[in-house]
């Protein structure tokens, strides 16, 4: 097998794509809603997880999921960035599934599905334009 060079960045700011009719405000708890997208932290069945605490105000009051993007700073340390499943099928990790545990599905690869041995990878926190999905080894919840 070949040897690969897997990108990496530093966790500890996130860049956030925000929901539908939202605004941020800095020094708030950033969280994601059941669809993926960043909202301020609430006590509501929309809301999956705290991920940090905004960076910058940012008011997407008048646009649609992913229009408008927001800085969120967290404690994590280093983000490393795998193939996704696949595109289109069951295993495919997409917006709803950041903040969620994601499974290793070979060893470039993570998936949403736990396949035969379930063996966590760790926690989905981004999805890049080319669908590749970036993974807080440290997190296995």
């Amino acid at each position: 097998m070949a040897e690969r060079m897997t990108d990496m960045r530093n966790g500890s700011i996130l860049t956030i794509k925000l929901a539908a009719s939202t605004k941020v405000e800095a020094g708030k708890m950033a969280a994601l809603s059941t669809t993926g997208y960043g909202v301020e932290a609430s006590d509501a069945t929309t809301v999956s997880i705290v991920m940090g605490r905004w960076e910058e105000t940012v008011d997407n009051s008048a646009g649609s999921n992913g229009d408008l993007l927001a800085r969120c700073r967290t404690s994590r340390e280093m983000l490393f960035k795998w193939d996704n499943h696949d595109t289109t099928g069951t295993g495919t990790i997409g917006m709803a599934n950041l903040g969620a545990v994601c499974y290793v599905h070979d060893d470039m690869t993570v998936s949403v599905s736990t396949g035969t041995a379930a063996i966590k990878a760790g926690m989905a926190l981004g999805l890049d334009d080319d669908g590749k999905v970036w993974v807080d080894h440290s997190v296995r919840a």
